[in-house]
C-alpha cells in the first residue's frame, strides 16, 4: 500500500474529513485532495503532522520498518464494503507490518443477527474485531453498517497465510458479548481502557491455565521421584 493510499484509507475508515485534517495541520483542503490521489507531494513536515492526526507513526514515513501506527488511544476503523464484499485490506496491512498480532473476535447473540449465524467462525456471528499490535496499539474494527462481519473465514485463512509466509505470530480468540456489553460496539463508543480490559482478562486466564498445567506436570514428576525412592527403600 502506497503512503498516499494509506493516508486516505485510514482517514476514511476513521471517519475523519479532509477539512478536519487540513485545519489541524494548518494547510488548505486543496492540498490534501491531490496528495491522496497520488498526483501531488507534501513536505515531510506536513506529512508528519498529518500522520499524528490520523494515528499514524511519523517515523514510518521515514523508515518503513517502523510500526505504521502510533496512538495512546483506541484506533477505530469502520470497514468499507462494495460489490466484492467487506474490505479487510487494513487488517492485512497490519499483519504485514508487525511481528505479532493479538486478535479478539467479538461475537453477537442479538436476535436481529440470528439469521447470519451460518457460515461463521463460531457459533454466533462475529460483530467486531479488536487487535493489539507489537507496539501495543489497540484497534477496534467493525463493519460500516450495523451488521455482523461477513467473509471472516476467508479473513482468518488469509491471516494464517500471511503469518506462515512471514514467520510472524497471530494469536486469536473470541468473546461472546453479553447484551449489556454490545452497545459500546454497536455505536463504537468503546474506550481503549475497555478494550484493553478484554485483552488483560484473556491474558490473565491464559496465564492461570499455563500455571496450572505446569504445576500438574511438576506434581506428577515429584510423585514419580517419590515412588522410585520408596522402591529403593
Amino acid at each position: 500500500m502506497e503512503k498516499h493510499q494509506l493516508f486516505k484509507t485510514v482517514r476514511t475508515m476513521q471517519g475523519i474529513k479532509q477539512t478536519n485534517v487540513a485545519n489541524q495541520v494548518g494547510i488548505k483542503q486543496q492540498s490534501v485532495v491531490p496528495y491522496e490521489s497520488g498526483k501531488a507531494k507534501l513536505s515531510d513536515k506536513t506529512l508528519s503532522k498529518m500522520a499524528l492526526v490520523l494515528n499514524l507513526n511519523p517515523a514510518f514515513l521515514v523508515r518503513e520498518n517502523n510500526n505504521p501506527f502510533k496512538s495512546n488511544g483506541l484506533i477505530k476503523f469502520r470497514l468499507p464494503e462494495g460489490m466484492g464484499g467487506i474490505d479487510y485490506s487494513i487488517i492485512y496491512f497490519l499483519a504485514e507490518n508487525n511481528k505479532y498480532l493479538n486478535l479478539i473476535y467479538f461475537t453477537t447473540r442479538l436476535p436481529r443477527h440470528k439469521k447470519t449465524a451460518t457460515n461463521t467462525l463460531y457459533e454466533y456471528p462475529v460483530y467486531a474485531i479488536a487487535i493489539k499490535d507489537d507496539s501495543d496499539n489497540t484497534f477496534l474494527i467493525k463493519r460500516n453498517a450495523d451488521k455482523p462481519l461477513i467473509g471472516e473465514k476467508e479473513l482468518d485463512a488469509k491471516l494464517s497465510s500471511i503469518a506462515k509466509s512471514r514467520g510472524m505470530a497471530i494469536e486469536k480468540t473470541h468473546v461472546n458479548l453479553l447484551a449489556k456489553e454490545e452497545t459500546i460496539f454497536v455505536d463504537m463508543s468503546a474506550t481503549k481502557e475497555q478494550i484493553d480490559a478484554y485483552f488483560a482478562n484473556l491474558f490473565y486466564q491464559q496465564e492461570k491455565l499455563t500455571w496450572r498445567m505446569v504445576t500438574d506436570k511438576e506434581w506428577e514428576h515429584i510423585q514419580k521421584i517419590r515412588r522410585r525412592e520408596n522402591e529403593k527403600d
